[in-house]
Formats: structure tokens, sequence, C-alpha cells
């Protein structure tokens, strides 16, 4: 029986459905498979790869095998300290402050958490940045004790390849005690051993609730939660800290606020800063960065590092570091650094407080921010007239020490009354740019933000080391190389050398300007704000500078000083305010290391300067009167005559103001019988006014030029024509003149009357 139409179009309409049934079943069923198998193959493939990374034991901080320090005879250097924490010596307080902090799931995970990746994830899509990280206690210690800080997906993988295999290694409790023994807590301290005793002068064991949730939060940005420099910063954090704890459940309501209430607490401990353990702990720093290594691989490397110190000598200057007597008060830090200039080696360093300093340098970077540039372009000389007086740059117009200004001075005097305006006028010659490439070439880092005026004064965004002001003063007297200088010689292992010190030099400035910034830096000692130093026995060429707080008080004061063998820095800091100065006692302490280092070697009596330089007289006359530096003739007058140094592709030109006298002019005027001359006179001429009448030349009157105005009258007795003449002459030469004359012609009206 054959179907009818409808039927067989319902059949059509069926079949068609169950086609469609089954092309979307398989689709479904593709669509949730493949994931599946995309993830799983991607499983394997990881899992494939990661049995090829390898997990170093012998660079976690599980034991130690410290380095070896020697000095620079080959002596062994008796100090050393171990950050490594042993699982049972962390408190609970601070187990529970990083765990609720930094990876809540750390107990229950496998090395990496999937939950925190997935969050991140969805975070950073959202954000469309990759702010958020999902790495886990365990991962952190991969990071720090394996890897580099690169933000790779390599890196990433490979991190939490090794964190797996970390964890099946290891427990929970051993994992904590390697990461708290190796994160950087800011301000030198690695490991929160090494934390607890900067921050608190406290074991690790005695840390209060409080103290161990501001640790926690130091970790995320060291410098921003530093209790030292931010202390407010700091606080806030420790409190989100506590905040946590409470929320996972580690803290009572009771515990919580008693926590929130302390304060900080802050007391910076110097207990290991005997006085080896300063230059140590600089030596370990480099050591790291030749070697490339961190500090936890270095602490259990088993190194032996040959360093460049000189024993005898660091003990004489930290004893003299430690001298209460070259400071204010007891809130005063100090620093000094001793650089051998002739071997490129620091030889001394001393600390009071055990991290490196940063702070703002003032008018020791003057010579490396504005006066070498200057000089090293052509731009000025040590003779240049400048005005000192008070300037004004876009609304920046700082004072002069004192509110003292010299008015017409030189860029020599600038340097040695560290004159402000003259600091501030030669950088608007240099430019900005061109005084940051300079300073950087110099070896001393910026901010993007330094790049303005204020840089001329040396305020800096993160301000500088002593080591980086002792490194940039060597220069001058390197003859204006820059050398890597070295607290370290040598390191080897196994009588097999891992790194050998090799001496480059990059240039920075030229040598005559190296040599020009060395003489006027002489004249600061000897007649400027470093005069204390002028009582050793030999030349030494220094600068002072002091920077200020916003209250008025002083926060820092240096004096660095070189000679042809050594360089020596003096820092002095105080973050409460200070009346020190850097003339003042920074200056005298300074004293009292060259006269240690004199008792020991052999020092130059003067400086030795390369033929690229000369000395020259300057005709000061001249080259007031002509605003440019002219050299003195032989007729020039010892009074005007000033000895100056030059280079010698940038002589001046010789002045003529002796020689020769280029014009002269007067005014006259007749009144009736009163006859007025007025001219200008100058302090080197001799005037002569003679008076013709009858044709008989008399002389009238003799004048001695002191730079004001001549007014000279004489009255007429007949009504004949009468001349003047005005003879002008050089004071000591005489035989150079020039004649000016002039002739009035009276009204006889003016002398008879009805």
């Amino acid at each position: 029986m054959k179907k009818s139409q409808n039927e067989k179009n319902v059949s059509v309409i069926d079949s068609k459905k169950t086609k469609r049934r089954k092309i979307l079943l398989v689709t479904l069923i593709t669509l949730f498979l493949l994931p599946i198998l995309i993830f799983g193959i991607s499983v394997g493939v990881f899992e494939a790869w990661a049995s090829g990374v390898n997990l170093d034991k012998n660079i976690l901080p599980t034991q130690t095998s410290l380095p070896t320090f020697y000095d620079s005879h080959g002596e062994k250097i008796d100090v050393q300290g171990d950050s490594y924490l042993a699982p049972e010596d962390i408190p609970t307080d601070l187990k529970n402050a990083f765990v609720a902090l930094e990876d809540k799931r750390f107990y229950s995970h496998k090395g990496y958490d999937p939950v925190r990746i997935v969050g991140a994830l969805v975070s950073n899509a959202k954000s469309k940045s990759a702010k958020e990280g999902a790495s886990t206690i365990t991962q952190q210690l991969v990071k720090n004790t394996h890897l580099t800080q690169e933000k790779t997906v390599k890196r990433k993988l490979k991190e939490i390849a090794i964190a797996k295999k970390l964890e099946k290694e290891y427990t929970k409790d051993e994992i904590l005690a390697m990461y708290l023994s190796v994160i950087y807590f800011g301000n030198g301290a690695y490991g929160v051993k090494d934390a607890g005793k900067l921050y608190f002068s406290k074991d690790v064991g005695d840390l209060s609730l409080a103290e161990c949730a501001t640790l926690a939060g130091i970790v995320k940005n060291p410098k921003k939660y530093s209790p030292l420099s931010n202390p407010h910063d700091c606080k806030q954090r420790r409190n989100l800290v506590l905040s946590v704890m409470q929320k996972e459940g580690y803290l009572s309501e009771n515990d919580y606020d008693n926590a929130l209430g302390q304060p900080l607490n802050v007391n910076v401990s110097s207990e290991n800063n005997d006085y080896l353990a300063t230059y140590v702990k600089k030596a370990g720093a480099e050591a790291c960065k030749k070697l490339g290594i961190t500090q936890y691989q270095l602490n259990n490397s088993g190194y032996d590092i040959y360093t460049n110190l000189d024993t005898d000598l660091q003990k004489a200057i930290v004893k003299i570091g430690k001298d209460d007597y070259y400071r204010e008060s007891d809130d005063v830090n100090r620093a000094i650094i001793v650089i051998d200039n002739l071997t490129h080696e620091i030889v001394a360093s001393y600390s009071s407080v055990p991290y490196e300093i940063k702070a703002q340098a003032g008018s020791v970077l003057k010579p490396i921010a504005v006066f070498s540039p200057a000089i090293d372009q052509n731009l000025v000389m040590l003779s240049t007239p400048i005005v000192d007086e008070k300037v004004d740059y876009s609304g920046y117009s700082p004072r002069n020490f004192n509110d003292k200004y010299y008015g017409d001075t030189t860029i020599e005097e600038g340097i040695k009354k560290s004159m402000n305006s003259v600091a501030l006028k030669t950088m608007s010659y240099v430019g900005l740019e061109k005084s940051v490439q300079y300073i950087s070439n110099f070896g001393i880092n910026l901010e993007y933000s330094d790049k303005n005026m204020a840089l001329a004064l040396g305020a800096t965004a993160n301000g500088v080391s002593p080591y980086e002001v002792a490194k940039a003063y060597s220069v001058f007297a390197s003859g204006g190389n820059k050398f890597d200088d070295a607290l370290i010689d040598f390191i080897s292992k196994d009588s097999r050398k891992a790194f050998v010190r090799n001496d480059v030099s990059n240039y920075v400035i030229k040598r005559a300007t190296a040599d020009i910034m060395t003489y006027a830096l002489c004249d600061t000692v000897n007649d400027g704000t470093a005069r204390t130093l002028s009582t050793l026995p030999f030349q030494v060429a220094a600068k002072t500078g002091t920077a200020q707080r916003n209250d008025s008080s002083n926060s820092d004061a240096w004096c660095a000083s070189f000679n042809q063998e050594y360089t020596v820095v003096v820092w002095h800091g105080s973050e409460i305010g200070m009346n020190e100065k850097g003339g003042g006692l920074p200056t005298k302490q300074c004293l009292a290391v060259w006269k240690e280092i004199a008792d020991r070697y052999n020092l130059s009596q003067n400086f030795e300067y390369s033929d690229d330089v000369t000395v020259c007289y300057v005709d000061e006359y001249a080259t007031k009167k002509n605003k440019t530096v002219m050299l003195a003739s032989e007729n020039t007058p010892i009074e005007y005559r000033k000895q100056y140094i030059f280079s010698k592709d940038s002589l001046p030109s010789s002045s003529f103001e002796f020689e020769r006298i280029n014009s002269f002019d007067f005014d006259i005027r007749l009144d009736g019988k009163t006859v007025e001359i007025v001219f200008d006179s100058e302090p080197i001429y001799e005037y002569h006014i003679l008076k013709n009448q009858f044709g008989s030349e008399e002389l009238v009157c003799v004048l001695n030029g002191n730079g004001d105005t001549v007014r000279f009258t004489d009255t007429l007795i007949f009504p004949s024509p009468c001349s003047y003449k005005v003879r002008c002459m050089i004071k000591n030469n005489q035989n150079v003149n020039l004649e000016v004359e002039k002739t009035v012609y009276p009204d006889y009206s003016d002398f008879y009357y009805d």
C-alpha cells in the first residue's frame, strides 16, 4: 500500500530530526571530552617535561656550608653568621602570620594551589593585567633558591615542577623554615633571623605577635613597608596582617585587639656589627653579584673569598667610627669608607647600622653633578666670573647657607664656599640631561624623578650610599677613569678559582677635568668648608655637604676627601634631625682617619698633575670688567694676578688692559664761569687734568681712579676760550696713556655787567 504524501513528509522530517540529534550529541560529547583530552595531554606533557627539572638540595638552606673570608694578607677573617632557621624554632604566631597572609592552603596543597591559580587568572583577565600572582610558599622558596626573578611562562612552569618535587622530599614545616630563612626583609636583612635582629634586636623565639605580623607584612614590598623609612605604611600593613590572621581563625578577639594597639617598637640592632662585620657583609653581597648567585646559595657554597680588607686599618677605623667624640648624640649614625686609589680596592669600611645606607648627598654631589660636567664640556673654568645672588628656577629658589650672598665671584669660590646659586646657574649651563648622564657615568644611580634643578644641590629621590660617593670621588684621584673599586680580589673552591677581579676602567671625565677639580677641592681644604683637613702635613682635596630636613634641622652631613693614594668618605645622619654640618664633626672624623692612614703608609706630599693642564695667572681686573676669563700680561700688577689651573686645550685669551688704553672720554659743561668735567674712573688708571688758556698749559688736578664717577669743577677768570685736557694713564705704566682735549667758549656777558 502506497504511503500518502503527508506520511512521506512526516517521515522525512523525523529523519532530519534524528540526524540533527546525532550531530548535536556528537558535538556535545566532543566539546566535553576535548578539553579533558587536551588537559590530559597537557598534564602528560608537563609531567614528562617536569621529570627532567632538577631539585638541587645543595642550595637549600637546610644545612650551612658557609663561605670563608680572608683579608688582603690571606689571613682568615673570624666572622660568620647562619641565617638558617630550624623548623622547631618557628614561633606559632610567626608561622600563622605567614600562612594566613601568603598561602592559606599551605598545609593542604602539593606545592602549587590550583584554586589560587584559577582565581589569579580570572582576576588578571578582569583587570587586563598580570598583577595577581599565585605563588605558594613552596614556589616562593623555589624562586628564591633555584630561579631568577624573570616573569615568563617557562620559569613559572619550572617553579611548579621543582615545588612538587620539594613537597615530596620535605615536610611542610621544613619547607616553611627554609622559606623563612631565605626571603628578603629589606635593609640588607635576608631571612627572619636577621630581620628580627635588625628591626627588633630580638631572637626569633622572642618575637611578639605584633612583631611577627610586622615581619610578615614587610615581605610583599620591603621598601614600601620598611619600619625604618616608612613606619606609617609598615604599621598599616601589620594591622592588615593581624586582621587576616583573625579572619582565618588564628587569633582571638582579645589577642587581635591587644596586638592592634601595640606600637611598632623598632629597635635597630648593631649587635653583630663588630669591626669586621660591615666589610664582610658587603663583600658577601659583592660575591653574589660577581657569581650570579643568591645570598643563600653563597651561604651553602663553601667558597673561599679573598677580600681586599686591610685588617689593621679596619680596626683603627672602626674605633674612630664608634668614638662618641665625633658625633653630636647617640641618635647620629656614621659610616666610613676607605679606597686605595692605586689598586682600586676598598680596604676598610665601617657603618653604625647593619644595612646599606641611602642618604641625601647635599653639596658633595655638586662636583659630580654640576662642576665636573661644566668644566669637561668647556662651559666654565675655575676663574669664570659669576654672580652669587638669589635665583629662581620655575619656583625653585633655595637659599645660600645663612642667607649670605657674595655678589661678583668665580666658579672656584662657588665650589670652595658651597654657594647654592652658583651651582644652580652652572647646572643651567650644563642642562639636566647631560648632568644625569655624567652622574650615571660616575656610578650613582638616579630615578627619573631626580631630573630637576634640585639635583644641583644633591637632592635625590632615594639618596646615595657612602660606597657610591667614595667610588665617585676616587674618579678624580684616578685621572677621570672609574674603576670597579672592589672588596673582593678572587673567589675559589677546591683550589679552583670561580672569580678573579679584573681592573677595567671606564672614561668618565677628561684627565684635565679631573686635575682641575682636584685643584679646586684642594682650595676647599686650604680656605673653604673643609679647612679642618688643612692641618694635615700632606695635600688632600675634599668637599663637604649637608642636607636639611623640612623642620630646618639637618638630616645628613658628609666629608668626601682624597689624595693620590686614598679616598676617604665619612657620613653622619639622623632620622630625627641633628645640628651637625659637613664641615664640622664629619670632617674632624675624616681628619682622624687620614692620620691613621698616614701612620701606616708613606703618602705623597702634593698632587702631581698631568701634562694636560697648566697653571697660569689670570688678570682678575680684566676678567671682571669684560665678564670673560683673561690671562694676565707681563704688565698686570701683582694685586690683580691670581693663579688658576687650565686645560691646555682651552686656554683663555690674554688681557691687554695694562698694555693699552682702548678708549676714554669725558663730558664738559659750562655754566657761566663754572666749568664741570665728568667721567667714569677705572681703578687701574691715574688721571691728570690740564688747563690751557692763553697758550699756557698747566696741571690743575691729579686723580686716582677708584671706579666712581669723577666730577671736577673749575672757575674761569677771563672770558676767553679755554681748553681742558684729561690724560688717562695706567698707574704702574704711565708710558701708556690716552689724552682727550675739549674746549669751552665762555659768554662775555657772564663776566661784565652794566
